[in-house]
């Protein structure tokens, strides 16, 4: 009889093992099971809107300013800025000067002036930056600008001073919406 006593416990010990290796591998197949079998269907789509600001970039013209000379004492660039952009446009006007004209300007012996458009100039960088206009979406416009520079009447210089300096006028256009 104590033979028997002794196969009881390791037929139970062998069991009990045996049942929570099945309980055990019931939960890993029902958490695979479940991966496999979730369903799920749908579809997307997406399109980029058209950006499309063009100006023609005025490169090395020239600017002839004559203090003494009444016929130059004004000068003027024109451009003209058009959007066909399918999202709102917001653009600045940047105009690259040689560094004579801009110390002129930051002294107020020379006004310059892009409709009434904010003007910040820029001695670091030779630049005159007009903060520019905006366009909606879907509609092709076109805006004409003009940039006047003329002599401060009200200025007395001793000398005669000709400015005949090339500039670089730039837009740079950005999505606003």
């Amino acid at each position: 009889m104590k033979q028997s006593n002794k196969k009881a416990p390791l037929v139970f010990y062998i069991g009990a093992c045996l049942l929570v290796m099945v309980l055990f591998s019931v939960n890993l197949t029902s958490g695979l099971y479940a991966r496999y079998a979730t369903e799920a269907t749908g579809s997307a789509g997406a399109r980029v809107a058209k950006f499309d600001v063009a100006s023609e970039e005025k490169s090395e013209f020239s600017i002839d300013l004559d203090f003494y000379d009444p016929a130059k004492q004004t000068a003027s660039i024109q451009f003209e800025v058009t959007s066909s952009s399918e999202v709102a446009v917001e653009y600045d006007v940047v105009l690259e000067l040689p560094e004579e004209i801009i110390s002129l300007i930051n002294s107020g012996v020379l006004i310059i002036k892009m409709g009434d458009n904010a003007v910040y100039v820029d001695t670091a960088n030779n630049t005159v930056t007009f903060e520019g206009e905006s366009f909606s979406p879907s509609e092709k416009v076109t805006q004409q600008h003009t940039i006047t520079l003329s002599i401060n009447a009200d200025t007395m210089l001793f000398e005669d001073v000709t400015i005949e300096e090339n500039a670089t006028l730039r837009v740079h256009a950005e999505q606003i919406d």
